[in-house]
């Protein structure tokens, strides 16, 4: 029972010098750097450039210091493992409970009674002897070399404090600049993003220079173009149906403006623009049937998709009723239907 407090006493001692000697290590390191010991933070490269999070998280001395503990204790570690190292002189002494003691001679050997076995008792004193010399010897080499181990051990503790925060330096010193470089490469990613948009917004402005202008086509196909760069672009998307409506390809645009709704993201503002514009077309569509067939349940879509466009910015009234091609919706109340009417005149 008594092994196992010596044991715990050893095991505790014997990390306290690897982590004390790490520790000063470390420190060590600390005093011949000429900066503090950082930390590399986890980025997400979607988020990095926008997060207002330092990149690092600054250690300070105390991150040398921890470093170099850790080092030490890794280092010592593998050295014992490897066998390069021998800590058994301080070891055996908690751990091995087999100990040799000295012999005592008892007084009653030597008394007077005994003295015809005066020989024998010499040879006993002389092996007696002989083995006390033996295990006082044994002591004073095992302490002297139980001391020079717990010197060792502190002595490379130190060196592989110091050393290892060297290591995880250089090593460091040769992965931040790759880091650098993909931070770097994430940046000038998102800029040239931001520099296509800003050109896709010039283009936009073209393609609705060149609807105005009377040249669907043409708008057409920078529309196009266009949308090989950015697929999801809901103005691009806008425009183009739009440009399809200049060259009488109404289906299409529907088309177009329908798809935009369920693969494109965008503000309710835009979104009730858009509405309106499938509205719109849908209404020209429906207009062009002869005879016009005035039953509500033909309306039915239009009226729930400018209910949407109201519902998504309700500002957008104003535009539908002055809009041209809604305008025709004013036909219905003739007939009885008076929802549009209704809607434009509230």
């Amino acid at each position: 029972m008594d092994s196992i407090p010596t044991s715990l006493t050893f095991v505790i001692g014997f990390f306290l010098v690897i982590i004390s000697g790490g520790a000063l290590g470390g420190f060590i390191q600390a005093l011949s750097s000429k900066g503090s010991y950082k930390l590399r933070r986890y980025h997400n490269p979607q988020s990095a450039i926008t997060s207002d999070k330092p990149k690092h998280i600054d250690l300070g001395w105390y991150g040398f210091i921890l470093a170099g503990s850790i080092a030490a204790i890794l280092a010592i570690g593998i050295f014992t493992m490897s066998g390069s190292v021998d800590f058994s002189a301080i070891s055996s002494k908690a751990f091995d409970g087999k100990k040799e003691s000295p012999i005592i001679i008892p007084p009653q050997l030597f008394t007077s009674s005994h003295q015809r076995n005066a020989e024998e008792i010499s040879k006993i004193i002389s092996v007696i002897n002989a083995h006390n010399e033996r295990i006082e010897a044994d002591s004073k080499s095992s302490t002297d070399a139980a001391f020079w181990s717990w010197i060792k051990l502190l002595g490379l503790s130190i060196l592989s404090g110091f050393g290892g925060v060297g290591v995880v330096s250089t090593a460091y010193k040769k992965y931040a600049p790759q880091d650098e470089v993909d931070e770097l490469r994430d940046e000038l990613e998102e800029e040239r993003k931001r520099i296509i948009l800003n050109s896709i917004d010039v283009k936009i402005q073209n393609i609705r220079d060149l609807i105005s202008s009377g040249q669907s086509n043409e708008a057409l196909i920078l529309s196009n173009e266009c949308l090989e760069i950015s697929p999801n672009n809901p103005r691009l998307l806008g425009n183009k149906a739009r440009a399809l409506r200049g060259l009488n390809k109404m289906h299409e645009a529907i088309e177009v403006l329908e798809s935009t709704f369920n693969i494109a993201d965008m503000s309710n503002q835009l979104r009730a623009r858009l509405l309106v514009n499938l509205a719109c077309y849908k209404v020209i569509v429906e207009f062009e049937k002869q005879p016009v067939e005035y039953q509500e349940e033909n309306f039915v879509e239009i009226r729930r998709i400018l209910d949407s466009a109201i519902n998504c910015d309700p500002h957008i009234k104003s535009a539908i009723a002055n809009d041209t091609d809604l305008a025709k919706l004013n036909s219905l109340k003739d007939y009885g239907i008076m929802w549009f009417h209704q809607l434009v005149c509230e």
